[in-house]
């Protein structure tokens, strides 16, 4: 696959000054991944989402009805193995993306702890279970978003509520 980012160029060039002081390494650029944002045109890809659909490829989509805000999930019809996500207006975490794709997880692991990845800012609405609740419907499943471990499970324990944490603490209002 041709990667003409500037991470590949710099992956590169630290993968020849190893080979030339010695140290020579296999090249292995990682994960494919590329995020950008343009004022306020946000995106991100990790592995391999393609514009045509392979044979032994799924493929899921989702769309905010009124926000621009998208997510596309191409997985293994076989083994349900996540190989590619691209996000609209929506941040994720690289590293449990990285983690998820060379682990070969499993769609549902993926949309259930989709909460982990999250990496949008603090008072952003989530749309996770907006995205689970899609991935149902259209595949015929029962997902259901895993628990956060640790403490803001014990602080937030309304995972559904449509209150923002702002608007509870403005309002004291009892979460």
């Amino acid at each position: 696959m041709e990667c003409p980012i500037w991470y590949v160029g710099k992956i590169t060039g630290e993968h020849v000054a190893k080979t030339v002081l010695g140290d020579g390494t296999r090249y292995d650029p990682g994960i494919w991944f590329n995020s950008a944002k343009f004022i306020d045109i946000e995106y991100q890809t990790y592995g391999t989402v393609l514009s045509k659909l392979a044979d032994d490829l799924n493929s899921f989509y989702w769309q905010h009805p009124s926000l621009n805000l998208a997510i596309h999930i191409h997985f293994e019809k076989n083994s349900e193995a996540v190989t590619g996500i691209n996000t609209f207006g929506i941040r994720l975490r690289h590293n449990v993306f990285e983690q998820w794709l060379s682990n070969k997880t499993k769609i549902e692991e993926v949309l259930a702890n989709l909460k982990v990845a999250n990496f949008d800012p603090e008072f952003f609405v989530q749309h996770e279970q907006a995205i689970i609740d899609s991935f149902n419907q259209q595949y015929s499943r029962q997902v259901k978003i895993e628990k956060p471990k640790g403490l803001s499970n014990r602080i937030f324990k309304r995972q559904n509520d449509e209150r923002t944490v702002a608007q509870c603490v403005m309002l004291h209002v009892p979460m």
